[in-house]
């Protein structure tokens, strides 16, 4: 399955003494190579933790660029807050699911929790791709993740 972005990041900041507390106003996905379906849900909260404020200077914000697109799901995963479907036993399009996220009963779709490696191999790893970033900005990205990404997936179990 060829893996894609689906919908747009459609969010707000939260508030003024925390600038970097960003809420999605709209839910937002990607799909996998592997059949897999990610969604953000709306009104969830993402803060950037996916890259190491640490890394900010090496690879950039989260938040800017083509690393906002990638890492708000990265994110929201890594706070155990996505839905994950199994897309390919679906009769619906991405687009229609994402429209119609809180109307449609996805129980029958929805996967058991992939755990950090998945995550960071598939969501951090094909979005980055997808993204067309560079093998060295994708090398830096994934090790800052791997070193400063461990203390967050602790935190957030």
């Amino acid at each position: 399955m060829k893996p894609e972005f689906i919908g747009r990041v459609n969010w707000a900041p939260q508030d003024h003494k925390q600038p970097d507390l960003w809420q999605l106003e709209e839910p937002y996905g990607q799909l996998t190579s592997d059949g897999l379906m990610v969604i953000s849900p709306p009104w969830k909260q993402v803060n950037g933790a996916s890259i190491p404020k640490w890394a900010w200077r090496l690879v950039g914000h989260p938040f800017e660029g083509n690393n906002r697109i990638w890492s708000v799901n990265h994110d929201v995963g890594y706070h155990r807050e996505a839905i994950v479907l199994d897309y390919k036993r679906s009769n619906w399009t991405a687009e229609f699911i994402l429209e119609s996220y809180g109307v449609l009963d996805l129980s029958n779709l929805t996967v058991l929790y992939p755990g950090r490696k998945w995550w960071d191999k598939v969501v951090m790893t094909e979005g980055m791709q997808l993204c067309n970033e560079t093998r060295l900005k994708q090398w830096a990205v994934k090790t800052a993740v791997l070193i400063g990404g461990a203390r967050s997936w602790r935190k957030s179990a």
